[in-house]
């Protein structure tokens, strides 16, 4: 049913009019009036109809479609452009419209606009083309890029120095740097270049890892074509200096940056406050470097380490195979389209030593967030001297307290994998690669019907300087395995799973105002947004220990062991949860808090663990090695604590009276309505409204229910 507007109230929405009379006598000047006055929608719309009811649309359809545009409703500016006849004057409005979409990152919609727009007869002008040819590059779309490419020599753009430069920047993005190359000399011939047009071949060199071009596009620029490159161009040229180890270029770059006033050294102004004198006293994780035979199982091997590291919450395992394919290659080419979003986290600190953080509208490759990190942390600090990461540790810490106020973006829960596919790469095709995992025969996820994302297939996560994953606890107090593919390093902190309670009383004492308790923490540590330096914790006898984790290494957080971190440059990482036999106990912990709370359980515990225990009856033998008895040894006891209370609740049921009907088939898991609590052998169930309950609920009396339970 089609709404009518002349039912409203116009008092109820702020408009600047009285009454209907005084609207629909008023001047052409007074409704234009109106119209740039609204503020919402709706208003627009009854403005709208007044002017239809009136025969004015054709004086008021450009303001209509730039008050609709302002207004964030592009369908209805885009209806009412489709009913104008074609004019030049107007095409701004179609580029506007185009130029939203990309903002929002809406890259199909854009071609299908521009689509429209050429079906309808209009014809595109230099500010169209830059707009959809971003959305080509962006999308990896080479065909599509062609063919535009194909319609600005058709329509006489390919002398336009804007669309050209798009032209370089979206064959660069595409991978097709010929195709980049071959407009760019073409434009060094015609003489329609400018700093931008540099700057884009420059970017399409650096984002296909190609340094060595990039630095001698660099080169050419100031010393063939004596043209001065600006900041973006000596970002672009730094990072390619440093790839190849090319120092003595780089201090060429850097100092023409400093001497054209493009940058200003940061760091020299950094003062090494005695306060930061705490970040030397953390001591570090123990770090482990196996041999390849050891290496060749990792939960082996976890196994052998474990009784000794996770005493410290966190350990380092250094790879022995190196990934012949690296991650970027495998983003920009194996996976084709990979785009992601990411969080913005605003710093420093705020009250509560929370990080606001929000969802960034940005859809990202991983090229162009790799330049926007880059940029980023060469404008920061442009000195091409070593930072070591002690001295950005105290610099973060020093922003956290007294730093400016910024944003940083982070890539979390990414899903994928940045491990090759490729036969001949070693660790791609090792059990280290981190999708393999959890089919591992000591792995207690094989015994998942159903895969988790994040918890049983790897996600990624790519961060810039400074970007932050807050102090938490992996779900169901989980192993987290940590690989990092490239990139700057990351500083890690960690607590030992043994001092959890006294880390939580610590939060909850001397850093969050909330008392509130969930999941057997403050309600702040749950969010996952509260970051605080380890001082608090030194000063209250909390042991923390650190560790810099460096490409090609694995970061292992062992089970209810509060962890935090921070990156130092841009980097690319991947993590996925682990479960084996001593992780069994911690998990019974999280099950009871998650109960406590009602919280919804993100795999059934209950049967994992029954079936755990069948699995180690069958293939029982009267000797095992060390490490296998201490991964069954937990299982063995786990199960026997869970058949106790299973049975104690059991007899309690059957004293009151319940009505028990038995089962040799397993109907599954099924989740307590109340709790929410998982239940595998054995559940209540109404026989009215058919509700579903644990067995662990005190209930006195159970007249309406039946106690189902299998084998």
């Amino acid at each position: 049913m089609r709404r009518s507007f002349a039912c409203l109230n116009p008092k109820s929405h702020h408009f600047p009019f009285q009454s209907k009379l005084f609207f629909s006598t008023a001047p052409p000047s007074v409704t234009l009036t109106l119209l740039r006055q609204c503020k919402t929608v709706l208003q627009a719309k009854l403005v709208h109809q007044q002017i239809l009811t009136r025969g004015l649309t054709h004086h008021f359809t450009t303001h209509l479609v730039a008050s609709y545009l302002s207004l964030h409703s592009p369908h209805l500016a885009l209806s009412l452009l489709q009913q104008l006849p074609p004019s030049p004057p107007d095409v701004f409005w179609w580029n506007v419209l185009i130029r939203d979409s990309i903002r929002l990152g809406f890259l199909h919609q854009v071609l299908r606009i521009f689509s429209q727009m050429r079906k309808l007869a209009w014809r595109p002008d230099h500010y169209t083309f830059p707009f959809v040819l971003k959305a080509c590059g962006e999308l990896s779309s080479f065909r599509r890029g062609a063919s535009l490419h194909a319609l600005v020599c058709s329509g006489g753009f390919d002398s336009n120095v804007f669309v050209c430069n798009a032209l370089v920047a979206m064959y660069g993005r595409c991978g097709t740097l010929d195709d980049a190359r071959q407009v760019f000399d073409e434009m060094l011939e015609s003489r329609v270049w400018d700093v931008i047009s540099w700057n884009s071949v420059m970017a399409a060199y650096a984002q296909n890892g190609d340094a060595e071009s990039t630095i001698i596009m660099f080169d050419r620029m100031i010393n063939e074509f004596g043209s001065s490159p600006d900041a973006v161009g000596v970002v672009n040229a730094l990072p390619a200096c440093a790839s190849m180890g090319a120092w003595m270029w780089g201090k060429q770059v850097h100092g023409f940056a400093v001497r054209s006033g493009l940058f200003e050294d940061k760091v020299d102004n950094f003062d090494m406050t005695s306060d930061l004198e705490w970040t030397e006293k953390i001591s570090e994780c123990p770090v482990y470097r196996p041999s390849v035979e050891e290496f060749h199982d990792p939960l082996t091997f976890l196994q052998k380490i474990a009784r000794q590291a996770s005493k410290y919450g966190i350990c380092k395992i250094v790879s022995p195979l190196k990934a012949s394919v690296s991650a970027s290659d495998v983003l920009m080419k194996e996976r084709r389209g990979f785009k992601f979003k990411t969080y913005v986290q605003r710093l420093p600190l705020v009250e509560g030593h929370k990080i606001p953080f929000s969802k960034g509208e940005n859809n990202y490759t991983y090229q162009s967030f790799e330049s926007m990190a880059n940029k980023a942390f060469i404008q920061r600090f442009p000195s091409l001297r070593c930072l070591s990461p002690a001295t950005l540790e105290k610099k973060f810490w020093h922003e956290m307290a007294h730093g400016r106020k910024e944003t940083v973006e982070y890539g979390v829960n990414i899903e994928g994998s940045g491990f090759s596919s490729d036969p001949n790469d070693q660790l791609g095709n090792s059990k280290w690669n981190l999708k393999s995992l959890s089919h591992l025969p000591n792995s207690t996820f094989r015994l998942l019907q159903y895969q988790i994302p994040g918890i049983t297939d790897p996600m990624l996560y790519i961060g810039m300087l400074f970007s932050i994953f807050a102090w938490h606890v992996e779900d169901h107090y989980l192993y987290s395995i940590n690989y990092h593919h490239s990139g700057a390093a990351k500083i890690w902190y960690g607590v030992p799973g043994e001092t959890a309670f006294d880390f939580e009383k610590v939060v909850q004492e001397h850093v969050s105002a909330s008392s509130k308790k969930v999941d057997g923490v403050s309600e702040s540590l749950a969010e996952k947004t509260t970051m605080f330096p380890p001082r608090i914790l030194l000063e209250h006898n909390i042991t923390v220990y650190r560790t810099v984790q460096m490409p090609g290494e694995f970061v292992i957080t062992f089970p209810k062991a509060y962890h935090a971190g921070f990156s130092l440059g841009f980097n690319c990482g991947e993590a996925v949860n682990l479960a084996i036999g001593d992780w069994f106990p911690w998990g019974a912990i999280a099950r009871e808090n998650y109960a406590l709370v009602g919280k919804m359980v993100i795999f059934p515990f209950e049967e994992l663990i029954c079936k755990e225990a069948i699995l180690l009856f069958k293939s029982w033998r009267n000797e095992s090695s060390e490490a296998e008895h201490f991964s069954e040894c937990p299982i063995k006891v786990s199960f026997l604590h869970y058949i106790c209370s299973f049975n104690k609740a059991l007899r309690k049921l059957n004293d009151l009276g319940a009505l028990f009907s038995y089962s040799s088939v397993s109907q599954g898991t099924i989740h307590c309505s109340f709790c929410k609590r998982d239940c595998y052998l054995g559940f209540l169930e109404c026989n009215c409204c058919y509700l579903h309950s644990c067995l662990f609920h005190g209930f006195n009396s159970l007249p309406f229910f039946f106690v189902y339970w299998s084998s």
